[in-house]
Parts: C-alpha cells; structure tokens; sequence
C-alpha cells in the first residue's frame, strides 16, 4: 500500500523530461558536403562582387582617362588658337612694321616680324636655332609640325606724346612695361618694333635710345624699304619717323608651339616664348619652354592660303610652294600666305586602359582662321 500510494503522489509528466529531449541524430551538425556547397556558393557571390567591382573600376578608369584627354585636347586647341587668331597682330592693324632690332647684325626670328608672322615648320625642318630634335627633356620630337607666332601682347598702352630730341615716348601708363623690353609702336601710318632702353615711372615714359637698349641699331623709327635694312635718319624732304598723340605702344610676343618630352619621358605638348631675364647681371632676351598640355603624342598641321582675292581649294603642308627651304622660312616674296590653320593634335590616355591594355589616343582636328587675314575671305 506504501508504494502505491508513493507511485501516486508521483506526477504523471515524470517521464517528460526524457521524452523530450532532442535525439543524438538532430546533434550532428553540418555535414562536409553541406559545408562545401555553402562555401561554393559564397565564392560564387563574392567572385560575382568582385567581378562588378572591378568592372566598374575599369569602366571609371577609362572613362576618367577619356575625360583628361578631353580636357588636354580643350586646353591645347584653345590656348594654340588664341596664339595663331592673333598672329601679325598690332593695336594699329598697320601693315607696315619698321624694325631696329638687330642683335649681331641681323634680326633674331623671334622679332622679325616681316619675315612672317605666322612661319608653319615641317616635322622634317628642324629648327635647332630654336628647339633641336631629340630625345631629352624639352627636346622637339622629330616628325613632329611646329608653328612659329609673332604678334603683339594686349595690354597696350596710349602714347600721349613723341619727343624725338630725347628719343622718348610718353604714355598714359608705363604699368607691365620694364627696361629692355621688345616693344612695338603704331599709328595708321606704320609701325616700328624696338626695345625699350629705360621706363620712367616718373615721368610716365620710356626711352629707346640705342645708348641704352642694346638690341637697337639705331634711333629711327621710320619705315623704309627694303625692311631687312636698318631705319637711319631720312633726307630731306622726307621727315623723321613722329608718333602724334594718340599712337600705341605694346609689348612683343613671339611663341614656337611644338611636341616635346617632358621629364617623365612622356610627350606634351611646349611652348618656348619671348622673355626677359638677367644673365650674369646682363639684361638678355631668351626663351624658355613651358609644358603646356600632357599627353600630346603628334601635331600636324595644314594651311589654307590666299592670293589677296581668292582663297586656295585646298590645304597644303608648311613645305609646299609658299615655303623657302633655303632661308628656312616662307619667302615674303609669294603672294600666298596663310589664312587659316588646320591643326590635328593626337593626344593619349596617361594609364593603359584600353581593350588591349594599351593608352588609349584619340586625333582631333580644329580650325583656326587668322583675325589679321580676313579681308581675303
């Protein structure tokens, strides 16, 4: 009776406990084949990832590079197009340019505006009296079209009075101009290209005494032909060279546009123009390259040309007719001159992001037409 009524007192859930409790079959985990398909599957996802990862990084990459070469083609055509639109330009628009420069006895290229104002160079001429062919850094790339501009820069200055006792020129404002500077002086009757011997900030004037500039052959200002000679002091009845009241005064800008090697090896395209510096305590007129545009593999370049009434039917390369390859110039002499530029740039990505995993290169054309021309269109 005592067990019985002990197994009573029991509860009758005694056996829960073991009845509910998980079987050794559900404790066993993952099984190798569920593992590796679980790996495989996560490789798949990450290698899907990886794979739009780097697609787009690709894709960015070469959009980027087509982007920069976008921009350095903007950048070149709109700095050598404003060079070349102003090529033979004066404030005065006069055609006739005396000119007392004369360093050694003749006139330098970079002041000789005569010659031409806008000289094309073949990629066979090289012009190592400017920039020589040659593989070091700023060297010109040989096979490479240069183009030569001699203008006048913008910031011209009013001339208020011509003394040509004292051999000076006063103007409204002597701001930008210093000694031994190139300068040019016009009227509507003819211009002059001299260099400046001394700015007075006082005075507001500048002297172009061949005393102190030493590029000048002489102290007269005239017009006179041939161009190539020396201005000298005109006979009577002809009267001295007097610039009246209202004449202009500008600085002298002259550029060699080309393809050379930077420091890196790579090309880009340079620009070499007129400046002043003190050598050993000596004034001296010289030149320097900038590196103006990265990435520029090729330059050529085509001209239209013009007889004064009608324009050439077709483009001609810088050493066609119009081109003296004696004088390494175009002969002043021909009636043709150019009218228009036709430039075709090659420019290349800097990261080789091309299907073939080389740069990519694009070529660009643009035309330029010269503002000092337009009357023979």
């Amino acid at each position: 009776m005592k067990h019985l009524a002990l197994r009573s007192a029991m509860p009758s859930n005694r056996f829960c406990s073991f009845t509910n409790s998980p079987s050794p079959r559900h404790q066993l985990g993952l099984t190798l084949i569920e593992l590796m398909v679980a790996l495989v599957l996560g490789l798949v996802l990450v290698g899907g990832v990886l794979n739009v990862f780097v697609a787009n990084r690709e894709a960015y990459r070469s959009t980027e590079n087509l982007t920069r070469i976008q921009e350095n083609a903007r950048t070149g055509f709109d700095f050598m197009a404003r060079d070349i639109r102003e090529a033979g330009q004066n404030p005065c628009g006069t055609p006739l340019v005396a000119n007392v420069i004369r360093k050694t006895g003749a006139i330098p290229w970079w002041a000789d505006w005569n010659k031409g104002t806008l000289i094309g160079v073949e990629g066979s001429q090289d012009r190592a009296d400017i920039v020589a062919f040659g593989t070091t850094t700023h060297a010109r790339v040989a096979g490479t079209d240069a183009v030569i501009v001699i203008r006048t820069e913008q910031n011209e200055k009013i001339m208020t009075n011509h003394d040509l006792a004292s051999l000076e020129m006063t103007l409204q404002s002597v701001d930008g101009l210093d000694d031994d500077d190139v300068a040019v002086a016009c009227d509507l009757q003819s211009a002059s290209i001299f260099q400046i011997g001394t700015v007075s900030t006082s005075l507001i004037s500048i002297s172009y005494d061949s005393s102190f500039a030493s590029l000048n052959c002489g102290d007269e200002l005239g017009y006179m032909s041939p161009v190539d000679s020396c201005p000298v002091a005109p006979t009577l009845p002809l009267l001295p060279k007097t610039f009246s009241s209202g004449a202009m005064v500008a600085k002298l800008a002259a550029s060699f546009w080309y393809v050379g090697y930077a420091e890196n090896g790579q090309r880009s395209l340079y620009r070499t123009r007129i400046i002043k510096k003190t050598i050993s305590g000596v004034p001296t007129i010289t030149f320097e390259p900038e590196e103006m545009v990265p990435g520029v593999q090729d330059l050529q370049m085509d001209y239209l040309t013009g007889t004064g009434t009608t324009l050439a039917d077709n483009w001609v390369t810088a050493d066609n007719a119009v081109f003296d390859a004696g004088n390494n110039a175009w002969t002043t002499s021909n009636v043709n001159q150019a009218v228009a530029v036709r430039i075709n740039m090659t420019l290349q990505s800097e990261e080789n992001v091309g299907t073939n995993q080389q740069p990519i290169q694009r070529q660009l054309i643009h035309v330029v037409a010269l503002r000092s021309r337009d009357y023979l269109f």
